[in-house]
């Protein structure tokens, strides 16, 4: 096992034991009084710079950029959302292995996820395209 948290199916089981839940604790070079406290500091800090994470997942064969922005003050009041911030996916590519093995199996590990978004989606097929996408996001 790698420090990315991979494991084969018999080992899945132990992959606690290596890496265990995050703990709670603030990083020493942090002022902040409380975790939260933070998490929230980073957070802001990642919104005003606006800090782009680039994403790849080898099993799905894709890879996409996140960021966060913020709701607009009203929105919030208005509508009682929890959070001002929110996180913005895009530049989403299909990365597939150039093995014809390893890309069937990327190819039926997207499909799956997908179907199952959208069989919790409750959209029927009949739908047009914009109503699919718009309950997948």
């Amino acid at each position: 096992m790698s420090s990315h948290r991979r494991a084969c199916i018999n080992h899945h089981k132990q992959l606690d034991i290596f890496h265990g839940p995050r703990d709670n604790n603030i990083p020493h070079y942090s002022k902040a009084v409380s975790f939260k406290n933070f998490h929230a500091c980073r957070l802001y800090n990642r919104w005003t710079k606006g800090h782009v994470k680039e994403i790849y997942s080898n099993r799905l064969g894709i890879s996409y950029n996140t960021k966060y922005y913020t709701y607009p003050i009203n929105n919030v009041a208005k509508k009682g959302l929890k959070s001002i911030y929110n996180k913005f996916y895009f530049n989403f590519q299909d990365r597939k292995s150039k093995s014809p093995n390893v890309s069937k199996r990327q190819h039926a590990c997207f499909e799956g996820l997908c179907k199952r978004v959208f069989k919790h989606s409750c959209i029927k097929e009949d739908r047009p395209v914009e109503d699919i996408l718009l309950a997948a996001r």
